[in-house]
């Protein structure tokens, strides 16, 4: 027989026993359902974790600091090299295998002006193409140009920190829209140099960052160029006229702090334990992570465990109801066997019944189950204290999942119904036929 008439001769016996069918789907739902519910909250729960390591840091990002013996190179300790953060390290980096990116940064403080409100801002220094690779996005505006003497981006919060410090009267901040207005700023946040009052600085704010929602919303950005040149302005007018010279090929610190960007997750502890080796600090988010990943998949396991309990039930109801479906039947497989049917066909026949039953309740079940995650995170958003205490959806269901649980639901069909399947085809025709 064909596939297609054993498909439908399937359909129209399952139909014809529309009560026992759709009980046994019922349990193929609810197994299902329980199955996608439970993981979903386990990879709710990993999916809020991640994102909040993301806000401070990311996965794939290495924090490098010079250990503090290195600090001062006369403290340094008996046969141990003095470490610099410059552009030699930053070259030793890239040259690490699967480095993507290095972020150097140079720090400083400038207190904004616009009119009579005035705020601090946290400024790095930073190569803005490599602030672009390890993820930065501008939500308004524009990157500055690389020899812009003023450019600045700011943080997604900067306009928020303006205030009047001649008013008593304490009032909430409105944002100020940073690309339209004149911005001043002071260099290292004093008002005053040496017994005179400074004169600010113009600066051109170019572009806003997109919000990472986190305390680096408030602090802004310029190009090493702008940098320097902001600094010789205030050093020449307000700081020490002369500069300690610098033998050539000596090596400074020029900057301050140094991330490093892996192109991916699983190689983050290899990259560490190099930059380790060549002497710095260096910490990131993957060290305690793998252990919380384990944790996590043993709650998961804990939870779908608890689900797949429902699917053990729905299987054993999928065999029992199969063979029922063999002894009302009994007759109709001995007249089938007569009229020359094969064996394979009679057990591909209920095979496919079994699977069709799988397949029935896993598609419900798939529905269920979206329609739970959704009902479970409204309720706990709307929850008063729920969302201090979680951050995003509790329940989250990975596209893959659906997929898999389609697929598993159907397997359970056929698995369920393979028993029966082997009776019905081992059945004598001739004592089939002659059953009442």
């Amino acid at each position: 027989m064909r596939s297609l008439d054993l498909f439908l001769m399937g359909v129209k016996n399952l139909w014809r026993r529309k009560t026992r069918t759709l009980l046994t789907v019922l349990g193929v739902i609810i197994g299902t359902t329980a199955i996608i519910v439970m993981l979903s909250l386990g990879f709710g729960m990993e999916k809020a974790r991640n994102e909040e390591l993301e806000k401070i840091g990311g996965l794939t990002t290495i924090e490098v600091y010079k250990p503090w013996v290195n600090e001062d190179p006369n403290r340094k300790e008996e046969g141990q090299t003095v470490l610099y953060l410059d552009e030699q390290t930053v070259a030793d980096f890239k040259n690490i295998k699967n480095v993507t990116g290095v972020l150097a940064t140079k720090q400083t403080q400038i207190s904004l002006a616009i009119g009579k409100k005035q705020s601090w801002s946290q400024v790095l220094a930073v190569d803005f193409n490599e602030l672009q690779a390890f993820g930065y996005k501008l939500e308004s505006g524009e990157w500055p140009e690389l020899t812009d003497n003023n450019g600045i981006v700011a943080g997604a919060s900067t306009g928020m920190n303006f205030y009047d410090p001649t008013s008593f009267n304490y009032e909430e901040p409105e944002p100020i829209d940073l690309l339209t207005s004149i911005v001043k700023c002071y260099v290292e946040g004093e008002y005053y140099g040496q017994g005179q009052k400074k004169r600010p600085f113009s600066v051109d704010i170019t572009g806003v960052l997109a919000s990472k929602e986190d305390w680096m919303d408030h602090t802004s950005y310029i190009s090493f160029y702008a940098y320097e040149q902001l600094k010789k302005q205030n050093d020449r007018k307000y700081g020490e006229r002369q500069r300690e010279r610098i033998k050539p090929g000596t090596r400074v610190d020029i900057y301050d702090s140094m991330k490093v960007k892996v192109n991916k997750f699983e190689n983050v502890l290899d990259v560490q334990d190099q930059i380790k080796a060549l002497g710095f600090e260096a910490y990131s988010n993957a060290e305690w992570l793998g252990n919380e990943q384990n944790q996590a998949k043993i709650i998961q396991g804990v939870l779908g465990g608890i689900g797949g309990v429902s699917l053990l039930i729905a299987a054993i109801g999928i065999t029992n109801t199969m063979i029922m479906s063999i002894y009302e039947r009994t007759r109709e497989i001995g007249v089938m066997k007569v009229l020359g049917a094969k064996l394979k066909d009679i057990k591909n026949l209920f095979l496919i019944e079994a699977a069709l039953i799988g397949l029935l309740g896993g598609v419900i079940g798939i529905g269920f189950s979206i329609a739970g995650s959704k009902v479970i995170n409204h309720i706990v958003s709307n929850s008063e204290g729920m969302e201090m205490m979680v951050s995003g959806e509790i329940s989250y269901i990975p596209p893959y999942l659906l997929l898999v649980a389609l697929v598993f639901s159907t397997l359970v069909g056929i698995v369920s119904g393979y028993y029966p399947a082997r009776r019905a085809m081992k059945l004598s025709a001739l004592k089939a036929i002659s059953t009442n």
